[in-house]
């Protein structure tokens, strides 16, 4: 009977440390896969485009009404992408994937002979299945749409609007927009991280003839555009609002002094 037990006991166990063991390689399975599309559309957004809009907002500096937002966009047919390595951590179930496309492979696809075909537009991604890790990857991807926003600033431009009103000296009401849609073809990646307040960044540069070449246009800068975007990872802003009194309810409410201990 014991041994019949210690059985039964050993085998309850083998089947759990197998279910945990599918649970594990289910969920690395899950991440790796991630990365290499997050990867995969880093690249994709690199040679044929991301479509980029963005606006900025300030509304009376003194009462601290500020907003931002910016959004990415890209829808492309594509070949050829290698994942060129994947790199899995498996105490904090984050993985990186590296992707890569060549100069080459992107004149067969568009008809452009480029001067350095062997070249390598050379992109990474981050992915996790772990809730706790989420803030710092998605921190990585809102600094990667906010270096595309700042390249094309840089690059083709941006509206900006603002009115002030001054009354009797003094500064009454002061109001700054700036708005921008472009598109950003050719963008490289220089370096990215995490800061030590865990904020995120990514520095992205584009060669503007290169970019130029592709889209068969010149720009009135040449040479390298090089940015550097931000992504937080905690919402910690609040605008700060006014005061307000609410009136007494009911007609028979009288404000009165209580002695209450």
């Amino acid at each position: 009977m014991k041994r019949l037990s210690a059985i039964l006991v050993a085998a309850c166990a083998g089947v759990l440390l197998s279910q945990v063991a599918a649970q594990a390689g289910q969920k690395k399975l899950m991440t790796v896969n991630a990365a290499k599309l997050m990867a995969e559309r880093s690249v994709a957004e690199s040679v044929f485009g991301v479509k980029i809009k963005s606006e900025e907002q300030v509304v009376d500096i003194l009462k601290k009404h500020f907003t931002t937002s910016g959004e990415a966009h890209t829808k492309v047919d594509i070949a050829g992408i290698q994942i060129d390595s994947v790199e899995y951590d498996s105490e904090k179930d984050v993985c990186k994937a590296t992707a890569s496309l060549t100069l080459a492979e992107v004149g067969r696809q568009t008809g452009i002979t480029f001067p350095s075909p062997e070249k390598k537009l050379v992109r990474v991604g981050f992915a996790t299945s772990t809730t706790k890790q989420l803030p710092s990857i998605k921190a990585l991807r809102a600094a990667e749409v906010d270096a595309y926003g700042r390249l094309a600033r840089e690059v083709l431009g941006f509206t900006l609007t603002s009115h002030s009103t001054v009354e009797n000296y003094v500064l009454k009401s002061d109001e700054i927009k700036t708005r921008l849609v472009a598109s950003i073809f050719m963008a490289e990646l220089v370096d990215y991280g995490w800061e030590k307040d865990k904020n995120a960044f990514i520095t992205l540069k584009v060669d503007l003839n290169a970019m130029g070449q592709l889209l068969g246009q010149d720009f009135a800068k040449t040479g390298t555009v090089q940015v550097t975007g931000y992504g937080a990872t905690v919402l910690d802003y609040q605008e700060e609002k006014e005061d307000t009194v609410l009136p007494p309810q009911g007609d028979n409410v009288r404000e009165v002094k209580m002695n209450v201990p």
